[in-house]
Formats: C-alpha cells, sequence, structure tokens
C-alpha cells in the first residue's frame, strides 16, 4: 500500500500529569488532547499508553516530533526527552539543563523530531527522563507526541 503519505498518523498532547521516576526512561502517557488518529491507522494510536503501533499497509519512514516537560525540578537537574523503538533504550535524544536556584520549577526537554523506518508491527513512543533524585510528575501542557508518515 503506497497511501497514506505525507499525512499526520497520530498527534496527542497530554491531558493529565503522571509521574517519571528519577533516572529512568518513561512512556509519555494519558496524550488524549487534541488527538489525531486517522481511520487509516486501524488502531494503531493509543493515546492513553503513548505507542504507535504500525499496522498492516503502514510499514515506511516516519517522521516523529515530541516534547515533554517536568515540574517541580531542582538547580542542576536535567530532563530528556526521546524516541524508543519496539521498547530498545533510546540512544539520540533532546536535553535542557535548570540553572536557577528557586524552587519549583518547570523545566521542557525541548522538542526531539527524529526520521526513522518502521515495519509492520514496529512500536514507537516518546519517552521522559530526569535525574533529579526523586520522582516529579510531567506537566501536561508541555507534553506531546506525534508522527507523519513520509515515505513507503
Amino acid at each position: 500500500v503506497s497511501g497514506n503519505i505525507n499525512v499526520p498518523c497520530w498527534f496527542g498532547s497530554q491531558d493529565t500529569q503522571h509521574n517519571v521516576t528519577t533516572s529512568s526512561w518513561t512512556t509519555i502517557l494519558n496524550l488524549g488532547n487534541s488527538v489525531v488518529n486517522p481511520s487509516f491507522n486501524n488502531g494503531g494510536w493509543n493515546e492513553s499508553t503513548g505507542i504507535f503501533t504500525v499496522q498492516a499497509g503502514q510499514a515506511g519512514y516516519y517522521f516523529l516530533y515530541a516534547s515533554a516537560g517536568i515540574d517541580d525540578v531542582q538547580d542542576g537537574d536535567i530532563v530528556r526527552v526521546a524516541f524508543s523503538k519496539n521498547d530498545a533504550a533510546p540512544i539520540i535524544f533532546s536535553e535542557q539543563r535548570c540553572m536557577d536556584q528557586a524552587s519549583n520549577i518547570i523545566v521542557p526537554s525541548g522538542v526531539m523530531t527524529q526520521v526513522v523506518q518502521l515495519a509492520v508491527g514496529d512500536t514507537i513512543k516518546a519517552q521522559v527522563y530526569h535525574n533529579e533524585g526523586s520522582t516529579e510528575p510531567t506537566e501536561p501542557n508541555r507534553c506531546f507526541f506525534g508522527g507523519h508518515r513520509l515515505a513507503v
């Protein structure tokens, strides 16, 4: 199948926060706001779990984009966002470092973009990471994940 090229395949922005464990890649969940989930995905996008699964006829190259924000981080903490294909550990990421001495700081990860090749059955998800020393919540108005199919 060569249709559905250069079209949005999925998108969601976070509707409720969830906790991110320190020094652990955590999938961005609860992406139920502003959802894009075309019928040709055949159920491939699950905004609750934040996972896109490539359905039959939808293999190809995808342009991915995501951002995440963590609330209540401390001075020197880093916040990262990256993509995980088939549950593999992320190998490249976008990162911001908190350099303020104040408390209750919100730090966004920046926006991560990447082109990946996905086969039928492959999964892709956006993940967030921070190193502060305690579990902290995401900041919903800074968390989103989406993808466009570019080519077969």
